[in-house]
């Protein structure tokens, strides 16, 4: 019964650390983010790496509502970036 036990919470934990929906092959979607971002500031990474989170999932979790998401943070991210050089 033990050995169930653990098992399960392995599986949990795995979940919590590591859901299916944010692999893609052998990539992790933080993976990406943390990579793609390393060059952007932290408030400018805050909105990109929610922007790639959102697409990266819309096909396993929430369709077109992340996508909506994902364009509202790239428009804040984009916003940020022109607002940058006006001033």
């Amino acid at each position: 019964m033990k050995k169930d036990n653990k098992k399960q919470k392995n599986i949990i934990k795995e979940e919590i650390n590591h859901p299916a929906r944010y692999n893609r092959g052998d990539i992790e979607c933080i993976d990406a983010m943390e990579y793609i971002c390393s060059d952007f500031t932290s408030k400018e990474s805050v909105s990109l790496s929610n922007a790639i989170k959102y697409i990266w999932r819309c096909n396993d979790k929430g369709g077109y509502q992340d996508l909506d998401k994902a364009i509202w943070y790239l428009k804040r991210f984009k916003d940020k970036k022109e607002e940058k050089v006006l001033t």
